[in-house]
């Protein structure tokens, strides 16, 4: 059995950055964060979305919704799909 990389301090200390605001993001909205904020030496500390819900699951509250997908052609289109939102919880 092969084990999973771990994500690396600096993309997970990106990841907190970008979370810190307490806004509810889904895991593609983060890469897109991370993408927009990332420099040329940042790149190659971009996780790959596994990674990146590995470190979500364990470190973040999260909610799975069920949303019809943005590019879908009918509103009459009755399948859902299913997106866990994360953010962190406040503590007093």
């Amino acid at each position: 059995m092969t084990g999973m990389k771990s994500m690396s301090r600096h993309a997970k200390k990106h990841i907190d950055i970008i979370m810190s605001d307490g806004e509810v993001r889904n895991a593609s909205q983060i890469l897109d964060e991370l993408y927009k904020k990332r420099k040329r030496s940042f790149n190659r500390y971009i996780p790959t979305r596994s990674e990146l819900k590995e470190y979500l699951v364990k470190n973040y509250s999260r909610e799975v919704r069920r949303e019809r997908h943005p590019l879908a052609l009918s509103d009459m289109e009755p399948k859902r799909q299913r997106i866990t939102y994360y953010w962190k919880e406040v503590t007093a």
